[in-house]
C-alpha cells in the first residue's frame, strides 16, 4: 500500500511541476474564470433573447392573421360581388361563410402536423364544403358564371404553369 500511495504522491507532484507550479483547484478556479465562461454566458444570454422575441413576434401575429381572414375573405366578397353582381342581402350572408373558409383554410396551413397530401386533401374538403353554403346563397344563373369564372382561372393557371420561366 505505500508504495501506491507514493506513487499518487509523485504523480500529483509531477501535475503539479507540469501546470507551471500552480495547484490544481487553483487552475480549475481560474478556468471558470475564464473568457470561454463568459462567453457561454454570452450566448446563452443572446439564445434566449431570440427565443423571447420569437415568442413576442409569434404572439403578436395571432391579431394579424385574424385580419389576414377577414381580409382574404372581404377581396374574395368584393371580386365575387363584382363578378355575378351580389345583393346586399346575398353579401351579407356570404361574408361569415368565405370567413370561415378562409379561417379554416389558414389553420390548414399552419397545422405542421400534416403532410403537404394532407393538407391539400383537408382543403378540398373545406372548399367543397364551403362551396354547396355558397351555392345556396346564389341564383342558379350566379351559380353558372361561378363555374365558368373558375374554369376560366383553372386553365390560365395551368397555361402560365406550362410556360417556360423567365429570366
Amino acid at each position: 500500500m505505500p508504495a501506491a500511495i507514493s506513487r499518487a504522491a509523485a504523480d500529483e507532484e509531477s501535475a503539479y511541476n507540469f501546470l507551471g507550479g500552480l495547484p490544481l483547484h487553483s487552475l480549475v478556479l481560474r478556468l471558470k474564470q475564464s473568457p470561454k465562461g463568459v462567453s457561454m454566458n454570452k450566448n446563452r444570454r443572446i439564445v434566449i433573447g431570440s427565443l423571447l422575441f420569437g415568442l413576442a413576434v409569434t404572439l403578436t401575429a395571432r391579431p394579424v392573421l385574424a385580419q389576414e381572414h377577414q381580409a382574404t375573405a372581404e377581396s374574395r366578397l368584393e371580386e365575387m360581388s363584382k363578378q355575378l353582381n351580389l345583393t346586399d342581402d346575398q353579401k351579407e350572408k356570404l361574408k361569415p361563410i368565405l370567413q370561415d373558409e378562409a379561417k379554416q383554410l389558414q389553420a390548414v396551413q399552419n397545422d405542421t402536423a400534416l403532410s403537404h397530401d394532407q393538407k391539400m386533401a383537408k382543403s378540398k374538403e373545406i372548399r367543397q364544403a364551403h362551396k354547396s353554403q355558397i351555392n345556396g346563397v346564389l341564383t342558379p344563373d350566379q351559380q353558372k358564371k361561378r363555374e365558368e369564372m373558375k374554369k376560366k382561372a383553372k386553365e390560365q393557371s395551368e397555361k402560365k404553369s406550362e410556360a417556360p420561366p423567365k429570366y
